[in-house]
């Protein structure tokens, strides 16, 4: 609730604050719209829960009820706008005026429970039916205002028994256990309510489910039978009690003999004050006197019955003679039976049997009825036989109270089924009068509360499914779950919307996952499966995608590779082109365009290894080892097909390095034609003054000779592509 206001402020820049009516509801003017309307302030805790219960609410039209006009949003909460209503709270009436008028309330709160009831039919609880939320107009018409904190504990029917027992005390406190006819006088000053009123107020406010209305139904056809005997109170006839009533005084027609019994019964009793000896011998002398006392007041009465008529005429003359002591026995025999009979009626009472066992139970009360009538008849003895007779029957009835449990709580469970709660609140109420802490029973009683409200929720929820409207299903579903876990109907609804919806997302990832694999999106593809997988791993389906996906991507990352080698082959960059080969033939070694490739890049590697091996080292070339190895290079590149322009052109520069090595080069010996000249592995050529050689590129030793003279050796290498060499050969040094 927004703290410190005050009238003439204006809140959500819009309401003039102008009367509070006290429990956060304020009369406002509408700076925007023009007019007075009513503003509630919903309270800081579970905004959000009373906010959409408000919104429900607002769907429910009913003339009882304040119209929802708005509700909006607030800093520090939510406000909720209302149709202008003059009045006041029923709380300030009661406190000003005191109670009301049990007849002016009845017209007043009969509107209220029919707001109430269509709250339910919409499927749905006010839960704050109290006081300070209902509003008392100028024409004495209660309306609701919407809850504004957190449903209340007690049901709409205790809340609404509630407020009918603070309307008529005038908001004092009363033992909520308490009778309103048993409250002292100071309040009441002498007044008493109608029966039915005063009862209809207590079971709504009782504590236990069962003992209350079984709805608002309920409520409002006990209303009606109120009025009706307030506007035609009928005729109550005089019930005369069936246990025989105090026989009269002593008959004045007495005889001498009857003073003598008295007296006789005086010195018993004086005796047996004297002569007891003990607690027990006294106790038991009381008893006999006023045993004797019964036989005597019984021997007035047929004295007084057998005593002259007007005529003169005795009755003893034509009566048969009555042993008036036997007689007293048999009335005290019958009374002790009829005792017996009312504890057995009362036991059986108890535990329900007028109710489960309604037609034995009237055999039974009409064999009391006629021993109701020998007792009268003063025929004591077949009203002892009678009386035992149906005491027993009773105590037969109550021994069968177990076996009657069991077919009333199969019964209670095949009302609910059907969903007649008021047959199915009757059955457990039974139930529960045989054994009030049958779990069962009482569980089935509370059921059978929420019975309507269930009805309508499920109702709801089989149209909304037929609707595809599957997550208002859904919620129907849960909240009736919730009302009631023990509905078949109700858990099997929440199961099954709960598949379908699984079913629908399940299938909604699939689509999502199928539509981007046909877009060659299999990367989102794989996220959709996965999450489809995750959602439902038992579906065989998913699996199925999730490989297509798979080779999908595969595919994609072997073609990507396939053209990457292209490429690298194209640019001559072999090593690339040999890694994408590779990496195609992890995925699948049994690729052929892979190992076709990489065989092809290999050899490509290796000649290209070689012919720049060759041309970085040419003077390889020049030895006849060196000569033969590079001709096989060159032959292997001569069998390449296509080569590209790099392989070709280092091809190329070895071909001209071979051509160059294979081609000889002029060497001129010069010597002084004294000294002899040797090349080795080419010849001796003796004393010279000039030789002309033509020979392969390479390295040669040549030796000068002459007698007398120190030997001269000189090594002479021959490049490829030398024009002319000249070398003087002259041993000039002597020994």
């Amino acid at each position: 609730m927004m703290p410190g206001l005050q009238s003439g402020q204006v809140v959500l820049g819009r309401f003039r604050l102008d009367t509070p009516l006290g429990g956060g509801l304020w009369r406002v003017e509408d700076t925007r719209q023009g007019g007075l309307c009513l503003l509630s302030f919903l309270p800081g805790e579970d905004v959000e829960a009373s906010r959409a219960r408000l919104l429900k609410l607002r769907d429910v039209e009913h003339p009882s009820m304040a119209r929802i006009s708005e509700v909006c949003l607030a800093e520090s909460g939510s406000v909720v706008v209302l149709e202008n209503i003059d009045g006041q709270p029923l709380v300030a009436h009661l406190e000003q005026v005191g109670p009301m008028p049990y007849r002016s309330l009845l017209r007043a709160v009969e509107p209220v429970t029919r707001g109430v009831q269509a709250i339910h039919q919409a499927g749905l609880v006010h839960g704050e039916l109290t006081a300070e939320r209902l509003l008392l107009d100028a024409e004495g018409r209660l309306l609701l205002l919407p809850p504004l904190g957190p449903i209340l504990p007690m049901g709409d029917v205790q809340q609404l028994g509630n407020l009918m027992r603070c309307a008529l005390t005038g908001n004092r406190p009363v033992d909520g256990e308490c009778e309103l006819n048993d409250v002292p006088d100071r309040l009441w000053e002498g007044r008493t309510l109608p029966a039915l009123l005063n009862q209809l107020v207590t079971d709504m406010c009782a504590t236990h489910t069962h003992q209350r209305p079984a709805g608002t139904g309920e409520v409002l056809n006990r209303f009606q039978q109120i009025e009706k005997v307030i506007a035609e109170p009928a005729e109550i006839p005089l019930i005369s009690d069936p246990s025989p009533a105090s026989l009269p005084a002593e008959s004045p027609t007495s005889n001498e003999w009857i003073k003598w019994a008295l007296g006789f019964g005086l010195f018993l009793v004086l005796a047996a004050m004297v002569a007891g000896a003990g607690f027990g011998f006294v106790y038991f002398r009381k008893m006999q006197y006023q045993e004797r006392q019964e036989q005597i007041a019984i021997i007035r009465e047929f004295e007084r019955d057998y005593a002259p008529t007007e005529e003169g005429s005795p009755e003893l003359e034509v009566m048969p003679a009555v042993d008036l002591v036997k007689l007293a026995l048999q009335k005290a025999e019958a009374e002790e039976a009829l005792d017996a009979y009312l504890l057995a009626k009362k036991d059986a009472e108890s535990v329900g049997v007028p109710r489960w066992a309604e037609e034995a139970f009237v055999d039974q009360m009409r064999g009391a009825a006629l021993a109701d009538q020998a007792f009268m008849d003063k025929d004591y003895a077949t009203a002892t036989e009678k009386y035992a007779g149906v005491a027993r029957g009773l105590q037969g009835l109550g021994e069968g109270k177990l076996d009657a449990l069991g077919e009333l709580l199969l019964k209670g469970g095949d009302e609910l089924k059907r969903g007649t709660s008021a047959s199915a609140t009757r059955v457990f109420e039974t139930a529960l009068l045989i054994d009030a802490a049958n779990v069962e029973a009482q569980r089935g009683l509370q059921r059978a509360g929420t019975l309507d409200e269930l009805n309508l929720l499920l109702a709801r929820g089989r149209a909304r499914e037929e609707e595809k409207q599957w997550a208002f299903a859904h919620t129907d579903y849960a909240e009736a779950v919730d009302l009631d876990p023990l509905s078949q109907e109700a858990r099997a609804g929440f199961e099954r919307m709960k598949t379908t919806i699984a079913e629908e997302k399940f299938q909604g990832m699939m689509s999502r996952g199928l539509k981007a694999f046909s877009a060659d999106d299999y990367d989102q593809a794989r996220v959709h499966l996965e999450e489809a997988k995750r959602f439902r791993p038992d579906r065989k389906e998913v699996d199925d995608a999730l490989e297509m996906v798979a080779e999908g991507i595969r595919l994609r990352k072997i073609k990507a590779l396939e053209q990457e080698a292209g490429t690298a082959e194209r640019a001559e960059d072999w090593p690339v082109a040999r890694k994408a080969y590779l990496q195609v033939l992890e995925i699948d070694q049994n690729i052929a365009f892979a190992q076709e490739g990489k065989e092809r890049v290999e050899q490509r590697i290796t000649l290209m290894t070689q012919l720049d091996h060759y041309r970085a080292r040419s003077q390889l070339l020049i030895t006849p080892q060196g000569r033969e190895a590079v001709n096989l290079v060159i032959s292997d590149a001569e069998a390449v097909k296509d080569p590209g322009p790099k392989l070709k052109k280092a091809y190329e520069a070895l071909n001209t390095l071979v051509r160059q090595a294979n081609t000889e080069v002029k060497m001129t010996l010069l010597s002084d034609g004294q000294t002899e000249v040797t090349v080795y592995k080419v010849g001796k050529f003796g004393a010279l003054t000039t030789k002309m050689l033509e020979l392969l590129p390479g390295v040669y030793t040549v030796l000068g000779q002459r007698d007398g003279f120190k030997d001269v050796r000189h090594s002479l290498k021959l490049e490829p592509g030398t024009a002319e060499v000249r070398l003087e050969v002259i041993c000039t040094e002597r020994f």
